[in-house]
């Protein structure tokens, strides 16, 4: 059994390393990328019911979401399928512009603990006025990283789009029991890291941020079993 609160604290040290260099064009009231096809995993959803409980902020599940915009595969499962040159021949999901429902008057109202993926939301210049967001691939595949690690020490867990995996969470509150047998028929198993699917040139230029990580997990976390894995996946780049 995983212990919840040691696995939310580290949870909430990875947040703190999603941090992005430079000026991002990002600001309050820009909610583009606010939508209903944000993904978390359960570790994330508990600390989402955890901070709505807490400020008194009504969670408003949406059932009807079309299938078509559910993943088929987890973070973990598709890059290890890549780097195992495994069949990925996957259904492709459909981006949902459907507005998250944690957004109200174009502000996120769980902003401070909002899920890793909305952190990696950024870019360098106007979305909205030039019809995309710019961002380097290194900072991308940075993003990425977070992801597949935060996957990782839920591994077992629940994994999906925001409104099914909350939704999940609601059918049994026992925090202490976590594993798939929650699992509906919406929602996908969270997956181990097998490897980081970097380019060269961005391993040299994510070393010190990869290192931090590394160290987090060596100072604070040694005694998690989760914490070997990825420091052995940090060694293979860095």
């Amino acid at each position: 059994m995983k212990d919840t609160e040691i696995l939310q604290n580290l949870l909430k040290n990875l947040f703190s390393h999603a941090q992005w260099p430079g000026t991002t064009a990002c600001s309050k009231g820009c909610s583009a990328c606010c939508t209903k096809s944000v993904t978390i995993s359960a570790l994330e959803g508990i600390a989402i019911q955890r901070h709505c409980r807490q400020h008194n902020i009504h969670i408003n599940i949406d059932k009807n979401i079309p299938n078509t915009t559910r993943p088929k595969q987890t973070t973990n499962q598709y890059v290890n399928s890549f780097l195992f040159r495994k069949n990925n021949s996957v259904e492709e999901t459909e981006w949902s512009t459907d507005p998250c429902m944690f957004l109200k008057n174009d502000v996120c109202s769980i902003y401070s603990i909002r899920p890793i993926m909305c952190r990696g939301f950024i870019s360098y210049s106007d979305c909205i006025q030039n019809g995309f967001a710019e961002v380097p691939n290194h900072i991308v595949s940075y993003n990425i990283i977070i992801q597949q690690i935060i996957e990782h020490i839920s591994c077992g867990m629940i994994w999906g789009l925001m409104d099914d995996v909350l939704f999940a969470l609601g059918i049994n509150l026992n925090e202490n029991n976590l594993n798939a047998n929650q699992l509906t028929k919406n929602t996908l198993v969270c997956q181990p890291i097998k490897g980081f699917m970097l380019t060269k040139d961005e391993s040299l230029r994510l070393c010190d941020l990869l290192n931090k990580i590394k160290q987090l997990l060596q100072n604070k976390f040694c005694n998690l079993q989760e914490s070997n894995t990825i420091i052995s996946c940090i060694d293979q780049l860095i």
